[in-house]
């Protein structure tokens, strides 16, 4: 980090916006807050956890963990394979696919971790950053459900379907379900056979074991998928269970159920086909779609979480839909909601506001529909428009054409204004030449002339267009060459200027002198903001998206809320002598250059502006 300190102080700074986006300190605090654990992980150990990692390894402080070989806590089984992974994955540098992993607990309880690795770079050093998601109970629930299915597969005993005694592997006895099964004509064609003889190849070993254990267990197997031969020579699907019992001579023989799957599982896989496409096709539809039982949110596919600007799917799952839904829209959207539960026809589109996860309000046109049986219930289906985009671009519409009514009232106004502006600053000179300084209101006529002189021409400049020139420069040197201009001022209004910037700053293709101008108009505003004195920081750094970001801070009053939305219209201004003219030409001369300038404040907190520009292309 290059740094150079202007003026004789430096504390915090407050912050300003037009537009509110998350900001790093907010984007950290998500991450603190985050319900699943994250960790970094840089040069073979942990260099951050959050509190959910500490939760989940059971420890009390991050201390435990941060700082310790991330090979400390996995199970044994997987040491190996994690150590190869990590080597492989940073020479790589792309993000995993999920992936399951044991983990010990400072406690010596194993649990399961879902994991996914995403790379990033940790202060300038190759780290991983992992996703963790605590599975363990979720597998115990699946192992309880299929330890269900299976002594509810017991309880069923032998059905009445293809049945066939066999002892020591021979086929002793087969049922006439059994005959139609294997296409034979009598049971002579199949007794005295080995039950092999018509179990396909690679289902021999799992026979096998599966008569051992219903020899040993004296429990009726479940039901199991094999491939076995016709007496025709065709292959086909059945399912076998079988329990090992005794004649009336105390001879043990294996019993076993088989019925033919073949049919069955074709239309399985036709439905879990459908099923799955549907769902895939529901799941990254670009319309965001939001299900709801009752007012609950049951469902909403990958595009309704990111309008809703989710972090996690789970944070609005559950939760009543209403909740989002603007105070004075919920009546009537409860109306429409009610109305769709009464018919198969969807409702017309209508505008309504939601409350996205970071308390901002958006405007959506929204059509719900019944839906039934999903889920084994009639819910609504609700498809959203996001209108962001189109209430953004009708107000630059409005903008644009207001901005082309002042630039053709500054083109007119501004030629006739100044000749005899002229006349008149000439002849009160005069006047005051011949009174001399006596008369203290030819003083106060100049001001003011020198005053209207300047309104003037900002006209021009708003009016005309410019000429630009674009080379490449070095933002560092320009916001030197600005501070060095202003700094005898700051110094006299007691601010302190303070300029840092982060390594590696790269070039940029701009006109030197417009955003020299940028530049000189908001490190003066700021200046001017603070007649008791305070401080000024300037910040540059590359982003994560490759843009150059120049912030400007200072400790002035700040504006109100109702008001942030106006910086930067004509005419409206917050200084006593402003014309409301500069800022808007700053934001022009942006928009020339590709970037974007965004203002932050909170009153009694100061303003921040940001200002990004594209870099050069390596």
């Amino acid at each position: 980090m290059n740094t150079t300190n202007y003026g004789r102080r430096y504390e915090d700074y407050p912050d300003v916006n037009g537009r509110i986006n998350l900001s790093r300190e907010q984007h950290q605090s998500l991450v603190e807050l985050s319900p699943e654990p994250i960790v970094i992980y840089c040069e073979n150990r942990v260099v951050y956890i959050n509190p959910a990692g500490v939760d989940m390894i059971g420890a009390e402080r991050k201390d435990e963990i941060v700082g310790r070989d991330i090979i400390d806590f996995l199970h044994p089984e997987h040491v190996e394979s994690v150590r190869a992974y990590i080597k492989h994955f940073l020479n790589r540098g792309k993000s995993s696919l999920l992936s399951e992993r044991k983990l010990i607990r400072l406690d010596g309880i194993t649990i399961i971790v879902e994991v996914r690795a995403i790379p990033l770079i940790y202060k300038n050093k190759p780290a991983i950053q992992f996703l963790c998601r605590n599975i363990t109970e979720q597998r115990k629930m699946e192992q309880t459900l299929i330890d269900s299915e299976d002594r509810y597969r017991r309880m069923i005993q032998i059905s009445p379907q293809a049945t066939i005694i066999h002892a020591d592997g021979f086929i002793t006895y087969v049922n006439d379900a059994t005959l139609k099964i294997l296409q034979a004509q009598h049971a002579s064609q199949i007794i005295g056979k080995s039950i092999f003889d018509f179990i396909h190849i690679d289902y021999h070993d799992i026979a096998r074991q599966r008569i051992i254990v219903v020899q040993a267990s004296k429990e009726p197997t479940d039901f199991f998928v094999y491939k076995i031969f016709g007496l025709d020579g065709n292959i086909f699907e059945v399912e076998i269970s079988s329990i090992e019992l005794k004649n009336v001579n105390g001879i043990s023989y294996v019993q076993s159920v088989v019925r033919d799957v073949t049919e069955k599982r074709r239309e399985e896989q036709l439905l879990r086909d459908s099923a799955k496409t549907y769902e895939r096709l529901i799941e990254f539809l670009p319309e965001p779609i939001i299900v709801t039982d009752q007012g609950i949110i049951i469902y909403l596919n990958v595009s309704a979480e990111k309008l809703a600007r989710s972090v996690i799917r789970k944070e609005l799952v559950g939760r009543n839909v209403f909740d989002f839904i603007h105070p004075d829209n919920c009546e009537r959207a409860k109306e429409i909601m009610e109305g769709v539960m009464q018919t198969d026809a969807p409702s017309p589109f209508f505008e309504k506001k939601i409350s996205c996860c970071d308390g901002e309000y958006i405007d959506v046109q929204i059509s719900c529909i019944r839906l039934n049986n999903f889920m084994g219930k009639t819910v609504v289906l609700s498809v959203l428009r996001d209108l962001t985009e189109q209430k953004y671009s009708q107000e630059i519409l409005v903008k644009s054409e207001k901005l082309s009514v002042i630039g053709q009232l500054a083109a007119g106004v501004a030629h006739e204004i100044r000749n005899p502006l002229t006349v008149l600053k000439g002849f009160t000179q005069l006047l005051q030449k011949e009174l001399g300084n006596d008369h203290s209101y030819l003083s106060t006529m100049l001001s003011e002339l020198d005053r209207i002189n300047e309104i003037v021409t900002e006209f021009m400049t708003l009016a005309k267009p410019q000429f630009v020139l674009f080379h490449s420069k070095y933002i560092c040197d320009i916001l030197n060459s600005v501070i060095s201009i202003l700094e005898t001022q700051a110094i006299l209004m007691n601010v302190n200027i303070r300029f840092s910037h982060a390594d590696q700053i790269p070039h940029i293709h701009c006109d030197e002198n417009q955003l020299k101008q940028v530049f000189i108009n908001i490190i003066k505003n700021s200046i001017e903001a603070m007649p008791q004195g305070g401080d000024i920081h300037i910040y540059s750094e590359l982003t994560k998206e490759h843009q150059l970001l120049i912030r400007i801070q200072d400790q002035g009053p700040g504006i109100p809320q109702e008001f942030i939305k106006r910086v930067g219209e004509p005419f409206y201004t917050t200084k006593e002598n402003g014309t409301g003219l500069g800022l808007m030409i700053c934001q022009r001369i942006i928009e020339a250059h590709r970037g974007t300038l965004k203002i932050m404040s909170c009153q009694n907190q100061g303003t921040t502006i940001d200002i990004l520009l594209p870099v050069e292309s390596e």
